[in-house]
């Protein structure tokens, strides 16, 4: 049977009928075999006694005159009968008075038998007495070739019964290669239309109903069933499309809390080099210049004499000599915080342009440089890194350009930072250090390295870190991983992650497909 489970259905129809009926015909051909056999047996042994007896009725003048030519005319009759091997006519002292087909072997065994059948090898023996008016006069005897008429009725069934099996079969074969095709073609149509909506996911294909049997029926569900794959289909791909603009709404809010956590963080630098250079302005030694110009003024009509011979007039070139290295030193403060100021505000404007860059429609794939893909996403998380004394570090190789939704290799790198910088956190070590590498992975991959000295992963949440749900953080939802790592594959790449156990980091490794027609041109 399991020969037959993977041939198609048409052959499975036709092997199974043939079998069917061969099954059938040999059953048949055997019964008949045997009850031919059992009815050869009965009628044998009643032949060969009529004939004994009649040849017995016919010597009975023989025996009474003791007429041996009548008798050998008598037993003469046999040569018509080619089973009958021997014949004779034995008087009442078991002498031969006739015999036919006489044969050496035989005669020491004729006086033998009592009346009846009796079987001496391959041959069957009569021996019927012969009566006259109740008298006995003598007995007759005649030897069958049994064996012989056996065998030659075999031969005859082993060369009628297989011809008719051979007969029988293709005559099935025939049949059952017209007539099967009502049972297999439209189990066929409907196995196509199966494969049909497979190959193309089109669920809108409906079967072809052929009859009102079974196979009818079961189109009838198909169709039934297609009908409700195709509504949870339609409904799959609308949530699909939901979720979709939800993790990209996440994903763009995600990257925006980034930008302004690092915003706020380079505000307070900011707002830190204001206040210094508003004390600086408080504590100004300007007003001290003022008093001194005034004091000038009055004396200007005697300025040389006020200087040279009053007390106080003595005492102005040393004030204004120290008033100047003041307002020296004040000017270069105030510089200093000014420039300070200035970096904070083109840092915010780097920040919010690089944010508004990946904040575009995504979906789209372009053509984008891994390197700076990479820093852009180190630099909108610089002000937080600095602020907890996480030391970052770039391993930048030369690599080809990826094909690449943009927002999405964004919102990827940004979730692994964050988690990085939070694995640190956990970790609280001395050691505090984010390495993140670029490099060509293959002809026809880059790989962008987000590595850490946190808190490291244990074995067993390795294989399910990137499942839906799963976190590790009490105020987690278990979908930032996820999202990632189906956003990767989505772009023909990979998120994978490597850890040597707990207090030991963790690397998490993005492959990005290359842009082929960029390298190749």
């Amino acid at each position: 049977m399991r020969l037959l489970q993977n041939l198609p259905l048409r052959h499975k129809v036709t092997c199974t009928i043939l079998i069917t009926c061969g099954t059938v015909l040999v059953m048949a051909c055997a019964v008949l075999f045997v009850f031919q056999t059992l009815s050869f047996q009965r009628t044998f042994a009643r032949d060969l006694e009529a004939l004994t007896r009649i040849v017995a009725d016919n010597s009975s003048a023989a025996l009474t005159y003791n007429d041996k030519d009548t008798a050998r005319e008598v037993l003469g009759s046999m040569k018509a009968k080619p089973n009958i091997a021997s014949a004779y006519v034995l008087a009442l002292d078991g002498s031969r008075l006739a015999q036919f087909g006489f044969d050496q072997s035989l005669v020491e065994v004729t006086n033998r038998f009592p009346d009846g059948m009796r079987s001496v090898g391959s041959y069957r023996i009569f021996s019927c007495p012969v009566n006259l008016d109740g008298k006995r006069l003598g007995t007759v005897q005649l030897w069958s070739d049994y064996n012989s008429e056996l065998f030659g009725l075999l031969s005859l069934y082993a060369g009628i019964l297989p011809a008719v099996l051979v007969a029988s079969l293709l005559l099935a074969f025939f049949l059952s290669m017209r007539f099967q095709q009502f049972i297999s073609e439209p189990i066929l149509k409907l196995a196509g239309t199966a494969q049909l909506i497979a190959e193309k996911n089109d669920y809108s294909v409906r079967a072809e109903k052929v009859g009102r049997d079974e196979v009818g029926k079961l189109t009838d569900a198909f169709n039934q069933m297609l009908t409700q794959i195709q509504s949870k289909d339609n409904d799959l791909r609308s949530s699909q499309k939901e979720l979709v603009d939800a993790s990209r709404r996440a994903g763009m809010a995600e990257i925006a809390t980034g930008v302004l956590h690092n915003v706020g963080n380079v505000l307070n630098s900011a707002n830190v080099s204001v206040c210094v250079v508003r004390e600086l302005l408080r504590n100004s030694k300007v007003s001290t210049l003022e008093k001194v110009v005034t004091v000038l003024q009055e004396h200007k009509e005697n300025l040389g004499g006020y200087i040279t011979t009053d007390s106080k007039g003595k005492l102005i070139p040393n004030l204004l000599y120290e008033l100047a290295a003041r307002l020296r030193r004040e000017q270069t403060d105030q510089a200093k915080e000014v420039d300070s100021l200035g970096r904070a505000i083109n840092h915010i404007k780097q920040i919010v342009a690089a944010q508004q860059s990946y904040a575009k429609v995504s979906g789209l794939l372009e053509s984008l440089d891994p390197v700076s893909v990479a820093r852009d996403a180190i630099e909108m998380n610089s002000g937080t890194f600095g602020k907890y004394g996480i030391e970052m570090v770039e391993q930048f190789e030369q690599s080809p350009p990826v094909l690449v939704d943009k927002h999405r290799v964004m919102q990827i790198l940004i979730n692994l930072l964050r988690n990085a910088k939070q694995a640190i956190e956990q970790e609280n070590g001395k050691e505090k250090r984010i390495t993140v590498g670029v490099r060509p992975s293959g002809s026809d991959r880059v790989e962008i390295t987000v590595r850490d000295t946190g808190i490291g992963i244990p074995p067993e949440n390795l294989q399910i870190i990137f499942a839906h749900g799963f976190t590790t953080k009490t105020n987690g939802h278990g979908f930032g991983l996820h999202s990632c790592a189906l956003a990767a594959k989505e772009m023909g790449g990979s998120l994978s992650v490597q850890s040597d156990g707990q207090g030991l980091g963790a690397v998490f490794v993005l492959e990005l497909p290359v842009d082929k027609k960029r390298t190749e041109a």
